[in-house]
């Protein structure tokens, strides 16, 4: 989220018209994807995000007294260098930061640089938020903190900036050479124990002494962070390598297999690309041989892309994964867990969970979302009663944090909540300070952000455009078809026919004069039951295509055919605790007793 630089007083002066749909002015042209998206950015209501920031601060400030972990520190530490919920203090920021830095959060090493700033890359934070070093320190750190990110797995951005940083100007090339140098030679002298690599080593400290003494800044700030910190400094690394621990050697194989990666990714080592994509694997295989956790995810990872360049991998990728779940490593927890979800077993489907709850250590979006969803849930359920409390508090949580890389889905709890609070679901508590609101611009809110935030979650989209279309705003038209259509990217059949069932309404609504067309209404229908009909496992994919049966939408009427689909929703499926399943389900079954 942005930093919210409003008061209390702000807060409860604005909260009552706050993010008003009166006050949206709509473009009158076709927007595209991108406009949709930041004309979807005028909804997010600033007193909102307020109370959502200074909900989530009041919580982990809490934890941290009562059970501290990774996501605890990490988070107060966003919090403290954001002004989410609270003041800004950068003391408070560093300590926390270098807390989760330490339990090995690769959210936090990848936003350690934030808290720095140097005459050559100045920070978008005002300057008492952030140290002063030299240009070579912050590079130095930056692509250290970067690249241990990346290969405990924050791939989507890490790895990205580390591949953007090795195309950039010389000196941000020559920092990462020379981290490669220093840990290639390190690593072929313990290997190999050549005398030769030694005297290379001992070239490389010296250039690197010399580089350190013209460099400083007179501020020991990046000495500090390496000495509380699980990075490693060149000075530690410029030993006799045959004295290094296991541990450490582990460490800086994983990262060479990271660099090799990046590597291979650059359009000018195309040609090298199947040599360098099998050095990676060596590097990784040589970190898991001891026993670094890390390593087995990143080959599991990369698992396709190493066979086909011709690497022979004795272990499946499932056993990969399996294993370095087993040793706790949270992506691979999560990717597990949602394979298991799939499965028919119900004792799988139960280790599923399992895997899910266990990866939520790290406190990143979706995982708080199945939480939440877990305290609602009348099976496989891993607390004593249903807590709707929780619950929300949980979603909350979820709205607040960043995603997982990776992510299976994401910010649907956005969706969720706009969701109940719109149909006063089980969100109904008015000692919620969030019902300050009206319950349509909550909505609107939480559509929207999951809107401007979202990586493949689209139904949003289709929730958004029918509160525009409740305003009977006829400029904005433009901008529901277009909602629309970028739900129909979806990959989940179940949405994609929804938005085209909505599309359909849209093109076959006779009181526009402008977009009424009866040939592009039946065509969005007929694509609608081709999606819907396909979406047999979900609640809401069947209700719509039951709507569509009886109703003769894009589709033959059916009666009794959309009566066995109502009768299979409700006494056959089962809503796992989804206030949106669950809320579909109680309308299938009203429908039922209709028709009977």
């Amino acid at each position: 989220m942005d930093n919210d630089e409003l008061s209390q007083e702000d807060l409860l002066s604005d909260i009552s018209t706050a993010g008003s749909f009166e006050s949206i002015e709509l473009a009158v042209n076709d927007p595209g994807h991108d406009d949709v998206i930041e004309y979807s950015k005028q909804f997010i209501n600033a007193p909102i995000r307020y109370m959502l920031n200074a909900q989530a601060f009041e919580y982990y400030a809490h934890k941290v007294e009562d059970s501290p972990g990774p996501s605890t520190y990490y988070y107060l530490a966003r919090c403290y260098m954001l002004g989410y919920g609270t003041l800004s203090n950068l003391e408070l920021a560093y300590e926390y930061m270098i807390s989760a830095v330490n339990l090995l959060h690769p959210g936090a090493l990848h936003d350690l640089n934030l808290l720095f700033r140097s005459p050559s890359y100045p920070n978008r934070r005002p300057l008492d938020m952030a140290y002063l070093v030299s240009d070579y320190n912050f590079r130095r750190l930056k692509i250290t903190s970067l690249l241990m990110s990346a290969s405990l797995g924050h791939y989507n951005t890490a790895i990205k900036q580390l591949l953007d940083l090795s195309q950039a100007d010389s000196q941000w090339q020559d920092m990462i050479n020379h981290l490669d140098m220093i840990y290639t030679n390190l690593i072929q002298r313990y290997f190999e124990g050549d005398d030769r690599h030694l005297i290379d080593l001992q070239r490389i400290a010296m250039r690197n002494a010399q580089m350190l003494q013209a460099n400083a800044d007179g501020s020991d700030q990046i000495d500090r962070i390496y000495a509380d910190t699980v990075l490693i400094t060149e000075n530690e690394l410029f030993q006799d390598a045959q004295n290094f621990g296991q541990d450490t050697i582990a460490t800086i194989c994983n990262q060479l297999g990271i660099l090799r990666t990046i590597q291979s990714l650059q359009p000018t080592q195309i040609h090298h690309k199947a040599e360098l994509i099998s050095h990676a694997l060596t590097y990784f295989k040589h970190a898991a041989e001891f026993n670094c956790t890390a390593a087995y995810y990143n080959i599991a990872h990369y698992y396709d892309q190493f066979v086909h360049y011709g690497n022979i991998i004795t272990t499946s990728k499932l056993q990969l994964l399996t294993e370095a779940a087993a040793r706790g490593h949270p992506l691979a927890q999560y990717q597990l867990g949602y394979q298991c979800l799939d499965s028919s077993s119900k004792r799988e489907q139960l280790q599923g969970w399992m895997y899910l709850m266990l990866s939520s250590k790290l406190g990143y979006s979706d995982n708080l979302y199945l939480v939440g969803i877990s305290y609602l849930r009348e099976d496989c359920r891993f607390f004593d009663c249903a807590n709707a409390d929780l619950a929300r508090t949980m979603l909350k949580l979820a709205v607040f944090s960043l995603e997982i890389p990776g992510a299976k889905y994401s910010k649907r709890e956005c969706f969720l909540l706009g969701f109940a609070y719109q149909h006063q679901l089980w969100l109904d508590d008015m000692s919620d300070i969030t019902l300050r609101v009206n319950r349509q611009t909550l909505a609107a809110h939480f559509y929207a952000y999951a809107i401007v935030k979202h990586f493949n979650f689209y139904l949003p989209c289709c929730y958004l455009a029918k509160l525009i279309k409740k305003e009977n705003d006829p400029s904005s038209i433009n901008y529901i078809i277009a909602l629309y259509q970028l739900a129909i990217n979806d990959q989940d059949v179940a949405v994609k026919g929804y938005a085209y069932y909505r599309l359909g309404k849209t093109y076959a609504n006779r009181s526009s004069d402008t977009y009424y067309n009866p040939s592009k209404a039946n065509e969005s229908f007929t694509k609608a039951a081709y999606y819907l009909q396909k979406a047999t496992n979900s609640i809401n994919g069947q209700y719509y295509y039951a709507n569509m049966l009886l109703q003769g939408l894009g589709i033959i009427i059916d009666k009794i055919k959309a009566i066995a689909i109502l009768n299979t929703i409700c006494n056959h499926m089962r809503h796992y605790g989804d206030p949106y399943q669950s809320y579909l389900q109680s309308k299938a079954r009203c429908k039922l007793n209709q028709l009977h």
